[in-house]
């Protein structure tokens, strides 16, 4: 893979999480592919933005006027963004990239953990690797920390939920204490 496909790829994955964590993939990926349409069948707007006359802030200004409003409210800064860093030349494979990330979501399954503290990315990934290997499939966890949990975790994917709290450990050794 390219330097260029690589930078892309780093784009589109930063992209695809802010989105996830907005809840907005479905229309973040919409108003991106129209975005990548409107560049490619619109030959002034390209010279525009492939010209080296033209500085990195002239080109954010321009975009942002152009585009402010037309699209979804994160893709804007991120297009911005992209533009200012000289990087607006990677909008098609960081297209291309953001479509092949969101395709793979479809195989993720997403649940939720809770737990009492706050979980370390690297926990988290632990602990989703583990319920992966359980359920046998690819699974994706959003962090809840819940203040009536006193420790341990609860893991809830569809209809399955994993629980390792230490309040349901407490309730089962008070319950096998009265038996």
């Amino acid at each position: 893979m390219s330097p260029a496909n690589d930078k892309a790829e780093v784009y589109a994955r930063a992209l695809h999480g802010i989105a996830e964590a907005n809840h907005c993939i479905e229309a973040v990926s919409a108003d991106l592919g129209h975005l990548v349409d409107f560049i490619r069948k619109t030959p002034s707007v390209r010279q525009f933005l492939a010209s080296n006359d033209v500085t990195a802030p002239g080109k954010q200004n321009a975009l942002a006027e152009l585009l402010g409003g037309q699209l979804h409210p994160l893709l804007v800064p991120f297009t911005l963004l992209l533009a200012a860093a000289g990087d607006i030349d990677l909008l098609v494979p960081l297209a291309t990239a953001f479509a092949a990330t969101t395709a793979g979501d479809s195989q993720i399954e997403v649940g939720e953990i809770h737990s009492a503290v706050a979980l370390s990315p690297e926990r988290l990934a632990a602990i989703e690797a583990e319920v992966a290997r359980m359920l046998n499939h690819p699974v994706r966890l959003q962090p809840h920390i819940m203040n009536n949990i006193l420790g341990g975790i609860r893991v809830k994917i569809g209809d399955t939920v994993i629980d390792g709290t230490v309040d349901t450990q407490l309730e089962e050794a008070r319950r096998h204490l009265l038996e």
